[in-house]
């Protein structure tokens, strides 16, 4: 497929340099999604783009890598601009509005399969990225130093984030009901798959209406690693460290997660009072 996306580039008179650029980002773009590529849905396509802003990746980055997609659609495969109506590159995956603490409780109550509970409990309490959580394989799960090793889908690692002991009692029971020697947490069709991010968003949506969630703004589930950074930083818990839970490169990407947290940060103080009283 690069090649005859190199041999358009060539025809269309694009630049060296513009060749290099749409072939780096189609490459790495393949690497994740493979020959089935010029088939997923839209709404891959997207996220994919949102991962980039999410992880820190400059804004003329990310716009180069929605140039080279829109190319790959609209010549190679055929298709219509699968970007088309997207936000601009510079707000793709910022962090405008999270969920509270009581919608989060609302809405893994109303998530009623055990594995996509545990799912989206992750993606929540440990800062995890949608590919990350469908990448996540068992080996990585750590539940004796309560860690989380987090890699690409090449496998290389990325960072170590936390294992909430809350989510403990619901991992032993889905996975004490697996018998199969599939390497990952939550597993796709076939016995090298894992689960789809269109799958979780799907289950997702179910579990957006049983809870009474639904908006006209579009949830993603994005939300619920929105939701881990705000709620940590309304508790006091330190930006650097937070940031770092959650593999992001740029401080700057930070800001709007300090910005959803000082509106509430004020509630969520305990008055020196009532902490002497705790004590007592």
């Amino acid at each position: 497929m690069l090649e005859s996306v190199r041999e358009m580039l060539r025809q269309d008179g694009k630049s060296q340099g513009t060749t290099a650029s749409y072939l780096s980002h189609l490459r790495l773009f393949l690497e994740r999604f493979g020959e089935s590529a010029p088939d997923i849905p839209d709404e891959d396509v997207r996220a994919y783009v949102e991962e980039l802003a999410d992880m820190g990746r400059s804004p003329s980055y990310a716009s180069q890598a929605r140039s080279a997609l829109r190319f790959f659609y609209t010549r190679l495969a055929g298709r219509a601009d699968p970007l088309d109506g997207v936000r601009t590159t510079r707000d793709a995956g910022r962090a405008d509005r999270a969920f509270t603490r009581e919608e989060i409780s609302r809405l893994l109550d109303c998530t009623e399969q055990p594995l996509y509970r545990l799912a989206f409990m992750l993606m929540y309490s440990s800062g995890l990225r949608t590919n990350e959580v469908c990448a996540l394989r068992r080996r990585n799960v750590d539940t004796e130093g309560m860690l989380i090793r987090v890699n690409d889908t090449a496998g290389r690692h990325l960072r170590t984030t936390m294992l909430p002991r809350s989510c403990l009692a619901l991992l032993y029971e889905c996975l004490a009901g697996r018998d199969d020697d599939q390497p990952y947490l939550f597993p796709g069709r076939g016995k090298t798959v894992c689960v789809t991010g269109r799958t979780l968003q799907r289950v997702f949506g179910h579990s957006l209406a049983n809870a009474g969630l639904e908006t006209q703004g579009r949830i993603t589930l994005s939300w619920l690693r929105h939701s881990f950074a705000v709620h940590l930083l309304e508790d006091g818990t330190d930006r650097r460290l937070v940031q770092e839970l959650m593999g992001i490169v740029s401080t700057s990407m930070m800001t709007p997660y300090v910005r959803l947290a000082a509106a509430n940060r004020t509630l969520r103080v305990m008055s020196p009072l009532d902490r002497f009283y705790e004590r007592g």
